[in-house]
Formats: structure tokens, C-alpha cells, sequence
């Protein structure tokens, strides 16, 4: 079964929108797709609401810097994987250029 993660960041503090808005989109295709959702440091309550909905959590690091939050997402993603970045703030271009599928 191929993989789709979702790349968001989100806590109870600020862009849980933008895991809300993955998660709606997980739900979609959660029959035919493995899911896993890339996040900096995960609150327990975004943790509970992943796995209650059967998908997995890829914790990454807290960083303000780009070039290494790319690093540590690169370091979790195959080039087969669907990627689905949610943030204006990742890096596109770069990803693009490594990844077969990115939304």
C-alpha cells in the first residue's frame, strides 16, 4: 500500500488548522493509503487525535530553522512517498526535486 504523510505543524496554541485540514483530507483516503503525519514536537492532545483516527505520528524536532527541519523530514520520507505539505513556510522546490509526488 503506497504512503501519503502529511507534513503540518500544529498544537493547541497555534496551526492546529492546518493538521485539522490533513486530517479531513486523511480521512478521505485512509482505506487505500498508508498515513502518517510529519510533526515538530506533537502536543498530546494532536498525538490522541492522530490515533484515535489510525494514523500514524512521525515526530520530528522543534526547529525555527528551514534548512534543518528539511534535513530532519528528509530523513523520514522515500522518494515513493506522496508527500502533502501543509504551511507556506516548507520547502517546495526542494522537495519536488527529490520526491516523485508532492501535493
Amino acid at each position: 500500500m503506497k504512503t501519503v504523510i502529511f507534513r503540518a505543524d500544529g498544537n493547541s496554541q497555534i496551526g492546529l488548522g492546518h493538521v485539522m485540514r490533513c486530517l479531513a483530507m486523511a480521512e478521505m483516503i485512509i482505506d487505500n493509503f498508508t498515513i502518517k503525519f510529519a510533526i515538530q514536537n506533537p502536543s498530546e492532545n494532536v498525538i490522541k487525535l492522530l490515533s484515535v483516527n489510525r494514523i500514524s505520528i512521525i515526530p520530528l524536532p522543534e526547529t525555527i530553522d528551514y534548512q534543518i527541519d528539511l534535513v530532519n523530514f528528509l530523513t523520514v520520507v522515500s522518494k515513493d512517498d506522496i508527500v502533502v505539505l501543509d504551511g507556506y513556510h516548507f520547502y517546495r522546490k526542494i522537495i519536488r526535486k527529490i520526491l516523485k509526488k508532492l501535493l
